[in-house]
């Protein structure tokens, strides 16, 4: 048998191996392909590959991106949908506070706002305010251990949440909800009613859309304010509560307590809690 003769066509990147001149008892012919590989394609193949992880790593990099705002999307979003109220606040005689029962007040809009009160037995009132995602229930704590102190608590469920009507904006409706609240305290319980602290600071600081707390907290003053934090807070990180003391007028005060995330004071430092909020509303109300 004769050497294979190797036929290269200038248009084909294959080469054809041949068998010999037909032989009269030959049963088959066989032809074998092969693809040769020249420097260029080989050199090629480092580049394809470095190109598949960059495309890789961007579309990792898009889909975490894409995940981070569509749930810094729906956290803010959380913050403006009604939270519903809940079971406990419909039923104030199961909180076991002496007298607790529900009222209704109109704020100048002409929504009714939902909350409840518990009378004083000191001639003095604290209004309760909750933070976003909440209603008066969050507060049941501080309602409970003022209350057992002689204080009138009023706690109400702001415009949008909880029990009341309107719509949550943390700007005008929510200021305007908190006025209709005092001139109740004033007006419809107290008669004269010596002086109500402004409790928004402990609860619901900073959320604000048409000004900065930092900048209008001091229009508070002569009135008395005490501005608490968590040492762990994330959402309102302890910077933001000294800005806010920084910001407020005398007589004021400041607690940035250890250790508490947000608004868990009560399971960080539950006897110091309960003393240091008495404290303050026994001297600001009473002397």
């Amino acid at each position: 048998m004769k050497d294979p003769i190797f036929v290269v066509s200038a248009h084909s990147r294959y080469s054809i191996k041949a068998p010999p001149p037909a032989d009269p008892g030959a049963e088959y012919r066989q032809t074998r392909w092969y693809h040769p590989k020249g420097p260029a394609e080989t050199s090629a193949k480092p580049l394809k590959i470095a190109i598949y992880i960059v495309v890789g790593i961007v579309a990792a990099l898009l889909v975490i991106g894409i995940r981070i705002a569509a749930s810094a999307f729906w956290n803010e979003r959380a913050d403006y949908v009604r939270t519903p109220p809940q079971p406990i606040s419909g039923q104030p005689e199961r909180t076991g506070i002496a007298n607790l029962a529900e009222i209704s007040l109109v704020d100048p809009q002409g929504h009714r706002l939902a909350g409840w009160y518990a009378p004083s037995r000191n001639r003095a009132a604290v209004l309760l305010v909750h933070g976003t995602q909440a209603d008066r229930s969050s507060l049941l704590f501080e309602t409970a251990f003022l209350a057992r102190e002689g204080f009138g608590v009023l706690g109400i469920d702001l415009p949008g949440q909880g029990a009341s009507e309107g719509t949550t904006r943390w700007g005008v409706p929510e200021r305007l909800a908190i006025r209709a609240a005092v001139d109740w305290l004033s007006s419809s319980r107290w008669g004269w009613l010596s002086q109500v602290p402004n409790y928004l600071a402990l609860r619901a600081y900073g959320q604000s859309l048409d000004m900065a707390p930092k900048d209008v907290i001091g229009r508070i003053a002569p009135r008395a304010v005490f501005v608490l934090g968590g040492e762990r807070d994330d959402v309102v990180p302890p910077f933001m509560a000294r800005q806010l003391y920084q910001g407020a007028g005398e007589p004021k005060r400041l607690w940035i307590v250890p250790g508490a995330h947000h608004v868990d004071y009560e399971q960080a430092a539950p006897k110091e809690y309960r003393t240091r909020v008495t404290e303050f509303f026994k001297d600001t109300l009473l002397n």
